[in-house]
């Protein structure tokens, strides 16, 4: 549900224009960049989004466009709103991005899909599908200037997925089922590492 109502928001920006914007259509690609440019706050993004969409409906060749995807994901990953972050940052790269934007933009998407995972033991799709992307990245960038951090990202990752499998299998064994206990038995030095972080009223709900 999710998934779709983010969708459609996505498909309303590129379809129209918010009717506030309407008043005040037909302007200059200039006018519009103006306009997502002084509405980059966390109480205008809205408006920005808008004017962003009035610009590529109004002028769909204007160089402002890769400008403004750019300041558009910068501005809503500042706002913890990762997801219209990453879509910005993904449409920069299908769109406009040159091999070092693609590298730079691959980066930036790897960080939004790790910073937008919130409940590690809970999503543990988000894990898998950020590990994935993280992973793609290095292998396509052997040799980017990025990939300290990205591997630093990339073991984080792979931490909490083996602290995952541990949790099932310390469930299965209070449970008195060996056998599947083993099946998610992980080898962690658990001496090296230091779990995420969960409030205790929020520890019932977990193993």
């Amino acid at each position: 549900m999710k998934k779709i109502v983010f969708v459609a928001f996505i498909a309303f920006l590129i379809i129209g224009c918010a009717d506030k914007n309407r008043k005040i259509s037909k302007q200059t690609a200039l006018t519009w960049h103006k306009i997502v440019f002084h509405n980059l706050t966390p109480m205008d993004l809205d408006s920005a989004d808008d004017a962003f969409t009035s610009l590529g409906v109004e002028h769909p060749a204007s160089k402002f466009i890769p400008i403004d995807m750019l300041q558009l994901s910068l501005a809503h990953a500042k706002n913890q709103e990762l997801e219209l972050a990453t879509f910005y940052m993904q449409e920069f790269k299908k769109r406009y991005a040159s091999f070092e934007d693609k590298e730079w933009a691959d980066y930036m998407i790897s960080k939004y899909k790790f910073l937008s995972i919130k409940e590690a033991y809970t999503n543990q799709q988000g894990v898998n599908e950020a590990l994935k992307f993280v992973n793609s990245t290095i292998q396509t960038y052997p040799n980017s200037i990025y990939n300290y951090e990205l591997n630093t990202i990339k073991t984080k990752l792979e931490i909490t997925k083996k602290l995952f499998r541990q949790n099932i299998s310390n469930l299965y064994k209070r449970i008195d089922k060996p056998k599947s206990a083993e099946i998610y038995k992980t080898d962690i030095n658990k001496s090296d590492i230091i779990p995420p972080y969960i409030p205790w009223y929020k520890k019932l709900f977990y193993w």
